[in-house]
């Protein structure tokens, strides 16, 4: 197996996984686990949502910001539906479900990025059941931990979610051992990291796991957005762009050149965002502030950003066919409305 495994996936997650508990030992020490260690989620992720937002523009800007508008839209919509409509609890779960779908659905584009167009082609060709099933096995493993430690004593609820758990499981086991026989359209790093280690760990974690859940999802969230840059980087070193935007185009969008051009922006942004945490905490202007690093606006800012993650690379392009209204006028012996020259 390990011929065929390509370890540079791994070794890029390996040193996500130590770099974001860097980044997480800070925010864990001044807010320890209650609500406000939601500030990495903002602190953090607001320039990882905008250099996501400027990098999907960047494609084709006219022909994709109706669907990012539309898909931004989408998001608010759900975002309404998480804040009115969700109890605390199942608000966090949904929340960390949404999330993780999207840090899967990436994770995998990762290593088929890798593995199949080293680094250069953007893809995510996985086998239908091995790309899916996995998803699925680590969204009901963190359902299944939540009830357990949010204490749901309803037997008939978790004698189901473990029938479902342990029939996917099965099929997934299936499918890997066909898609070996066949090749080598394995993703082997991300099965390991996600699914030998991610879905026992978190049925672990549910049954020991001693007060609220403020801690987990920020490292999980903190994981993927050290992730991206780590990949990103590495892509740029290897496939530079001779992009010669001027004036404010290349403002926006000149750090997809090269990596130094690229760390620039992200440390212009951090920047800004650890001000607007200072202002929060620390003067009257914290409710301008608010809105943009409030651990209460987290959960907003994020839905949004996975929600237009979603858009496909390429833009979407919908024709509308038009009917031939000449034709359609004679087959109602309405030619008079449109006169025709013989």
């Amino acid at each position: 197996m390990f011929k065929v495994w390509n370890l540079e996936y791994s070794k890029n997650t390996v040193l996500s996984i130590a770099l974001a508990i860097l980044v997480f030992l800070p925010f864990y020490f001044l807010f320890g686990n209650t609500l406000n260690i939601w500030f990495a989620l903002t602190v953090v992720g607001m320039p990882h949502f905008i250099i996501g937002a400027l990098g999907y523009l960047a494609s084709d800007t006219r022909k994709v910001i109706g669907p990012f508008v539309g898909a931004a839209l989408l998001g608010v919509l759900i975002s309404i539906i998480f804040y009115r409509f969700l109890p605390t609890n199942l608000f966090y779960l949904a929340f960390l479900v949404y999330f993780v779908w999207h840090l899967l659905t990436d994770e995998q584009m990762f290593e088929a990025t890798i593995v199949k167009g080293g680094y250069k082609i953007w893809q995510n060709s996985w086998p239908v059941v091995l790309s899916w099933g996995s998803i699925a096995l680590v969204i009901l493993a963190l359902t299944i931990s939540a009830f357990y430690h949010l204490n749901v004593s309803n037997p008939k609820i978790i004698t189901t979610l473990w029938v479902i758990f342990v029939v996917l499981l099965g099929t997934l086991v299936y499918s890997f051992l066909k898609e070996r026989q066949k090749g080598k359209n394995i993703p082997y790093g991300y099965l390991f990291f996600f699914t030998c280690l991610l879905v026992p760990g978190a049925l672990i974690f549910g049954v020991f796991w001693q007060g609220n859940l403020y801690t987990p999802p920020i490292f999980i969230a903190l994981y993927h957005f050290i992730a991206w840059y780590v990949f990103y980087t590495k892509r740029l070193a290897k496939f530079p762009k001779n992009d010669a935007s001027l004036g404010i185009e290349g403002v926006i969008f000149g750090w997809r050149k090269n990596v130094k051009q690229f760390w620039s922006f992200v440390l212009i942004l951090q920047t800004v965002w650890i001000i607007l945490l200072i202002l929060y905490l620390y003067t009257p202007a914290s409710s301008v502030a608010s809105y943009l690093v409030s651990p209460f606006w987290a959960p907003f800012w994020t839905i949004l950003h996975v929600t237009t993650s979603f858009l496909p690379n390429k833009p979407i392009e919908v024709k509308i066919p038009l009917p031939n209204f000449p034709k359609l006028f004679s087959r109602f012996q309405l030619r008079e409305i449109l006169p025709v020259k013989e």
